[in-house]
């Protein structure tokens, strides 16, 4: 037999993800069947500085899942590399 004992547990649970900056969004999203990735029209790509022949290559993926409020990642707390995260904080920030 399981003996209980006065322990407690603090479970949780996050998320970060395009379209959602918290769970009940992120839940809801896929709920509602929301399309959290935005998809480019050529021109737009143009204007972002995509040249022309990367615009007609086939395997190009002319999408981005965008997160908000990347600047206020934690590097240090995660022990990434400082310039890996200066490059995702510019990427994310890009017109597109």
């Amino acid at each position: 037999m399981y003996k209980y004992n006065d322990g407690i547990a603090i479970i949780g649970m996050s998320v970060r993800v395009p379209g959602a900056d918290s769970l009940p969004q992120f839940w809801s999203n896929i709920r509602n069947g929301v399309e959290s990735i935005k998809f480019f029209s050529d021109d737009e790509l143009r204007t972002a500085g995509v040249d022309e022949v990367t615009l007609a290559n086939p395997n190009y993926v002319k999408a981005f899942g965008q997160l908000s409020n990347i600047e206020l990642f934690d590097a240090d707390f995660f022990e990434l590399n400082p310039l890996l995260t200066i490059f995702v904080v510019i990427f994310s920030f890009q017109n597109f």
